[in-house]
């Protein structure tokens, strides 16, 4: 995990805190040093080099909703389920939200 840059660390950890991949969330602060954050994704995953890849492979079965990750050394980009993703692209993008204006119940 140590060929991976801290901005890409962050921004695959932002990612997976939008998209509620662990409980309890991993701190994604830029603040916080690039060995914390592999410590936290160590706890999670064993790093393994296979070429120019670097898989993460859970030490436990993880929930459906968590995509497989991987880590290409010599695109620096990340693959989610197989497919390339421009990760910092994605975990940067304004939440969608929209306000309606309709009657609602609540039920309790």
């Amino acid at each position: 995990m140590e060929k991976i840059s801290k901005p890409n660390l962050v921004d695959l950890l932002r990612l997976s805190d939008r998209e509620r991949w662990y409980c309890p969330r991993i701190r994604f602060a830029s603040v916080r040093s690039k060995p914390c954050l592999i410590a936290d994704l160590r706890a999670l995953y064993k790093d393994v080099r296979k070429g120019a890849r670097i898989l993460f492979l859970p030490h436990r079965v993880l929930p459906d909703h968590v995509p497989d990750i991987q880590y290409d050394v010599s695109r620096r980009t990340f693959l989610l389920n197989g497919k390339v993703m421009d990760v910092p692209r994605i975990s940067r993008e304004k939440p969608v939200f929209s306000i309606s204006h309709e009657l609602y119940t609540l039920h309790f």
